[in-house]
């Protein structure tokens, strides 16, 4: 269950940032999305299953379309998972069963179950909209805008709020592995008094016709900063660790 809760993490760790703010104007819905070179953040994570719940702190870097990095530890400090994802492969630094894992985001995939790409963990990160696909339809509501779209057999529903721009909720229906999540953007603050990012965010998974409990992910900032200089992205694995 702690291995579920680090592969997780790689979907929903979602946080945005930048110093050149971007419209996108769409059928007339205004959505801001984010450019940037170098992100990092730090970040406490409560995991729910059922009854079980855990939680952790995370820190995270990104250099922009190129490479995920994020550090997971549980409790006192001591790192139990190390995660970086690159445009075509996943890997996974496990620290409590020392093994390690590499995988294409289509092996991953297959083996949890629900679809994976660097495109679109991105751009959950960001809060932007995940497909450019033809909007099915657009619904205005008092406080914002829901919009429909189709990527394969995913049904992704987007709901724009009218204060922020941003994506504020956005569900994915998959109709072939009967499964849906829902991600809850909120506590929008602005990062050096230009962009304007989801502190909080949650994250949640339900499996339609399997008898399994939603699991859920809450994630609450703690900081954020954009750095000017390269970042590193360790990632070394000990002679002693396993492939799994």
């Amino acid at each position: 269950m702690i291995r579920f809760f680090g592969i997780l993490v790689i979907l929903v760790f979602l946080t945005g940032c930048n110093k050149r703010l971007i419209y996108l104007n769409q059928d007339n819905i205004d959505i801001n999305a984010f450019k940037f070179d170098y992100f990092t953040a730090k970040a406490k994570l409560i995991y729910t299953n059922g009854d079980q719940k855990l939680s952790a702190v995370a820190n995270l870097r990104i250099k922009s379309d190129s490479l995920i990095w994020i550090s997971i530890s549980p409790g006192l400090g001591i790192e139990a998972f190390r995660i970086k994802l690159t445009t075509d492969s996943v890997f996974l630094l496990d620290r409590i069963d020392h093994n390690y894992m590499k995988s294409s985001y289509r092996e991953f995939s297959n083996f949890y179950g629900f679809n994976l790409n660097f495109k679109w963990i991105q751009a959950i990160m960001l809060g932007n909209p995940l497909s450019s696909n033809k909007r099915l339809g657009v619904n205005k509501e008092q406080e914002g805008t829901f919009y429909d779209q189709n990527e394969g057999p995913f049904l992704i529903r987007n709901f724009i709020g009218d204060k922020s721009n941003k994506l504020e909720k956005i569900s994915i229906k998959n109709s072939l592995a009967k499964y849906e999540i829902a991600i809850n953007y909120g506590n929008f603050s602005r990062v050096n008094e230009q962009a304007l990012l989801p502190f909080y965010i949650k994250f949640v998974l339900t499996f339609l016709e399997k008898q399994q409990s939603s699991k859920q992910i809450d994630i609450n900032i703690k900081s954020v900063n954009l750095p000017d200089k390269i970042l590193k992205f360790p990632f070394n694995v000990p002679a002693k660790f396993l492939k799994d």
